[in-house]
């Protein structure tokens, strides 16, 4: 995986202090996708939204807030797994925020809080692996980068996969809902506290749902419905000739 340049990472970290016009600003530094093992991911060059089935028109792709709608239909019975990698920043500094998890894990869920680069999340992601952990509890100020320990608050990204199982004729849809206020339930929360860059806390909930639905049928008539058609208008056409010659 080519993640963004970490150069890009220690200059920031050097250069943060100066930056404070962006404090308190969410930007999505990354996403990807994982579809039964076919990763596409923004930091590796690929563009998630537009892999079949992703709906991003109510996702805003800088910010990483909104919902984004994927539909899975494979056409035939069998158990598949897609996961989700999000690396949304916060604020400035990157590397002062914590995750926190809320809710309980539905049985079919699976996630992780992790730091992007230091952790095992991505590895996790692209394998299917997320170990149902939040790796980054912190709360311990990191503000000028030399906090050490568990405690520590640190850079935040999130992951949350689904496996399931479909029959033939049905689909699975996978709704995401990332907002800056509790949506309740079950959700993943990054947080960036108060600093002295940042007046007030700035919050991420990621939330999710996945619903299995059979597979709603268009409106093109299938090829027997339209032979079927084609067959009564040939015979209604050939009553109305034989009527006029009779009458003829």
């Amino acid at each position: 995986m080519t993640h963004r340049n970490l150069l890009f990472r220690g200059v920031a970290v050097l250069c943060f202090s100066v930056t404070a016009s962006f404090a308190g600003s969410i930007s999505l530094q990354e996403m990807g996708i994982n579809v039964n093992g076919l990763v596409t991911d923004t930091g590796a060059g690929g563009n998630p939204f537009t892999v079949s089935g992703v709906n991003a028109s109510g996702f805003n792709q800088d910010t990483g807030l909104g919902t984004l709608t994927f539909t899975f239909d494979p056409g035939k019975t069998g158990s598949y797994y897609v996961d989700f990698f999000l690396d949304p920043e916060l604020s400035v500094p990157f590397y002062n925020e914590y995750g926190a998890v809320n809710g309980s894990l539905p049985s079919d869920i699976s996630y992780q809080i992790d730091d992007p680069y230091l952790g095992s999340i991505y590895s996790n992601f692209s394998a299917n692996t997320l170990d149902d952990t939040n790796h980054m509890p912190g709360q311990a100020d990191n503000y000028l980068g030399g906090c050490s320990g568990a405690d520590c608050n640190g850079d935040v990204s999130l992951a949350l996969g689904f496996n399931f199982t479909l029959q033939a004729g049905y689909e699975a849809v996978i709704t995401l809902d990332a907002t800056t206020t509790n949506p309740g339930g079950f959700s993943l929360q990054q947080v960036h506290p108060i600093d002295p860059n940042n007046a007030t806390a700035t919050d991420y909930y990621l939330a999710e749902n996945i619903s299995i639905q059979p597979v709603v049928v268009g409106s093109v008539p299938e090829p027997g419905s339209l032979l079927l058609a084609g067959s009564a208008v040939a015979l209604l056409a050939f009553i109305l000739i034989r009527r006029r010659v009779v009458r003829g």
